[in-house]
């Protein structure tokens, strides 16, 4: 039997994959979420931020996959719990530091200037409930639109791995910069356009199954302006080449890629 896979699902991910639908209206997500050996994850936050976005059909796509078990969601609350069920009174101290690393992404004081009520905590005598009031008052305190989702998720990748001791998996961002912060954890990220050789890999996804789908996100990406990805050259990671949206989806059915760490895609 091959290893499972511990995956975590961010918000844009799951916003546009949803949107990404074959002529029966099928979406890309529910082919990501069905692949064979992998458990997906997310925090609760995800799904705040779904709703104050107004993204109330994948909002509701998400509830309803957390409902049927398909996604794990976590809170605050059962992430500390386990930590505390696993190491006693250092469990505040384990998910603080989780925190506090998840923060050095943005930088080295984000911690002290955000979280100033957990600044003056004794973590070791605190109890679990005084302690989840001082994290919320603190998250209320930097809001939804600061970091918060993208901070509870480096929470949970850290958490998850501390739970399955291996490798984590992101299906994340598009964003570049996103990307790249949570490599430092050692994660394997997939962006949407990596997704495709993910389940090619996966689930022998070919391209006459993927052409629908395909079609839809160049229709989106059409409206938003936006006819070429970047792309690695095969002799320079660091050198980058903008292609045309289709060729990518032809050259990468016809294995001339690789998916890079970062979710970003190589010429061989």
């Amino acid at each position: 039997m091959d290893k499972i896979k511990y995956a975590l699902l961010d918000t844009d991910f799951i916003s546009k994959t949803y949107n990404i639908q074959n002529n029966d209206s099928d979406h890309l997500i529910d082919l990501i979420v069905a692949m064979p050996e992998y458990r997906f994850y997310c925090h609760e936050q995800i799904q705040k931020e779904l709703n104050l976005h107004n993204k109330r059909e994948v909002s509701i796509w998400l509830q309803n996959q957390i409902g049927s078990k398909v996604i794990r969601c976590f809170t605050d609350e059962e992430i500390l719990q386990y930590l505390l069920d696993s190491l006693g009174r250092s469990g505040i101290v384990v998910y603080v530091d989780f925190l506090q690393k998840a923060c050095e992404y943005y930088s080295k004081d984000y911690f002290i200037e955000n979280f100033k009520k957990l600044n003056g905590i004794d973590y070791l005598d605190i109890t679990k409930e005084k302690f989840i009031m001082a994290l919320k008052h603190d998250c209320d305190a930097l809001g939804n639109d600061n970091n918060l989702g993208e901070l509870k998720s480096y929470v949970l990748i850290q958490f998850l791995m501390f739970m399955h001791d291996q490798r984590v998996y992101i299906f994340c961002s598009d964003d570049k910069k996103a990307r790249r912060g949570m490599i430092n954890f050692g994660i394997k990220c997939i962006s949407v356009i990596s997704s495709f050789m993910r389940l090619q890999k996966e689930i022998g996804f070919s391209k006459d199954e993927a052409l629908p789908y395909i079609n839809t996100w160049l229709g989106i990406l059409k409206e938003s302006g936006q006819s070429t990805f970047r792309i690695h050259n095969n002799y320079k990671e660091e050198t980058v080449i903008r292609v045309a949206c289709e060729k990518i989806f032809d050259e990468m059915f016809e294995g001339k890629l690789v998916e890079l760490q970062t979710g970003e895609l190589k010429y061989r």
